[in-house]
């Protein structure tokens, strides 16, 4: 998923979530057009807007600490279609340790050419709030490098590098 399709959902799914708020809260104070509201009306209402606060809270819960995800990332090479770059699959990577302002670990990705092109699998130890370098080679020598990048966006520039 791209992040313009990720910011789309984001507002989508925000929309819905205040509009609903908005109206459970008009219902259960029984203002506007929902002045004639049931009792009943009302605790549905009151319902629906703590069930909708604690769905909120426990999914932004499970998004910011879980765990065992794969993270994939999609190559894009300058606009250069994939299949025209012959790339060697093992690659390295670094992760920038921003608590001691140097490089932290250090490792091997390995990519493959799919129907998308060129991607590769992130390690599991790779957080979602790291900052990752790649560096990959073709078979002509020419070096490839993915500038320090957030894991959570999927596709990545990757530049000739001399």
């Amino acid at each position: 998923m791209t992040q313009s399709q990720r910011s789309a959902l984001f507002w989508v799914f925000l929309t819905l979530f205040v509009g609903i708020v908005v109206v459970s809260l008009l219902v259960a104070l029984r203002v506007g057009p929902f002045s004639d509201a049931t009792p009943a009306f009302q605790d549905l209402a009151v319902a629906t807007v703590v069930g909708g606060l604690v769905g909120a809270v426990l999914t932004t819960y499970r998004v910011a600490f879980s765990g065992g995800r794969d993270l994939f990332i999609t190559l894009d090479f300058e606009g250069t279609p994939g299949q025209n770059i012959d790339l060697v699959p093992q690659g390295d990577y670094e992760i920038w340790d921003q608590k001691k302002a140097r490089v932290g670990r250090t490792g091997h990705l390995l990519a493959q050419f799919g129907q998308g092109g060129w991607s590769c699998r992130l390690p599991d130890h790779v957080g979602r709030d790291d900052s990752v370098r790649s560096v990959f080679h073709d078979r002509s020598g020419q070096r490839w490098e993915v500038r320090y990048f957030s894991p959570l966006f999927n596709e990545q520039p990757v530049v000739r590098r001399q």
